[in-house]
């Protein structure tokens, strides 16, 4: 669609459409068409920024000539979320992506530090592909990303962020329903597993959290997509949320259900039959192509190895 398919008559009157209808045509508009929109008056503008701002996807990837074009692209679009408060607040939905083995600058960190706090309305952040390793920045990230994310004041409904990014700054948000983590693919010898401090901090946020709280990580095999998933339905225990497979189908941005071939459970032990059964049925449900399932045993000297056989 082109904005020309609007008269102008329509574009120059004082008044133009009704906010309803207005809407109703910016919804099919692209970027190029909601910029062109913008133009024609204050009413227009804010409508069509709304749009554009309200869910941001930079993605750094390609060959080094475009890694450099689209960093100086996303470094603008930072800084302006940075420097302009009511855009930055239009902003649901943020998605910053990197894939390439040309390290990020430190002006690509800086901004996007300085941007995340004035997010204010974000609702569902990805940050970094499964595939990338913060390793890829010219310097570390995660002191500073750490700090940022502390100042942030919004209120998260799901997160996809490196596993190593899972800390205090999680406490805060009471409306989380998804956590996806990722790592680098060749950090993992065995199942990923959260260290004693990011699993307390998983079950604090799911025991203050207003919804069920769905754990999980991610590998990526070559082709980039999702070849593993590793959950932790051992956070739910001892809650009135029953752990549910199908949050995590539906929340998978990296790949389809279908395709997954291989899952991990991470449970207490084995002894609770109903639980266990709850658990394998959810995941049959939504994942009908597992080829590989592996049950990691946070107590094995509890495990009935009876139980598993008779559940199966």
């Amino acid at each position: 669609m082109s904005a020309d398919v609007i008269p102008s008559s329509v574009l120059s009157h004082p008044h133009g459409f009704p906010l309803e209808l207005l809407n109703e045509v910016l919804v099919f508009c692209g970027p190029d068409d909601l910029t062109a929109v913008a133009l024609a008056n204050r009413t227009y503008r804010y409508e069509a920024e709304r749009m554009l701002y309200r869910s941001i996807t930079l993605q750094i990837s390609g060959s080094t000539t475009d890694i450099v074009d689209s960093e100086v692209k996303t470094v603008s679009c930072l800084w302006t979320l940075a420097n302009v408060p009511s855009k930055a607040r239009m902003v649901t939905s943020f998605e910053f992506t990197h894939k390439g083995y040309r390290p990020l600058s430190h002006s690509i960190l800086s901004s996007l530090c300085a941007s995340l706090p004035e997010m204010m309305s974000l609702k569902h952040l990805k940050l970094f592909h499964p595939e990338t390793t913060l390793l890829q920045f010219e310097e570390d990230p995660e002191h500073s990303l750490l700090l940022a994310l502390g100042q942030c004041t919004f209120s998260l409904s799901a997160v996809y962020i490196p596993s190593s990014l899972v800390d205090e700054w999680l406490l805060t948000q009471c409306r989380l329903e998804i956590l996806e983590m990722h790592a680098n693919p060749s950090q993992i010898s065995g199942p990923p597993v959260l260290d004693t401090q990011q699993l307390s901090i998983c079950k604090q946020v799911l025991l203050s959290s207003e919804f069920p709280l769905t754990v999980f990580f991610v590998s990526v095999a070559s082709h980039s997509s999702v070849d593993k998933v590793v959950a932790f339905p051992i956070i739910s225990d001892n809650t009135s949320q029953p752990w549910s497979a199908k949050k995590i189908a539906d929340s998978l941005i990296w790949g389809k259900p279908s395709k997954l071939r291989t899952f991990r459970l991470v449970v207490k032990n084995l002894s609770d039959e109903d639980t266990i059964y709850n658990i394998l049925t959810s995941l049959a449900e939504s994942f009908p192509n597992i080829e590989s399932l592996m049950f990691v045993i946070n107590q094995p000297q509890t495990h009935l190895v009876r139980t598993l056989n008779v559940i199966l």
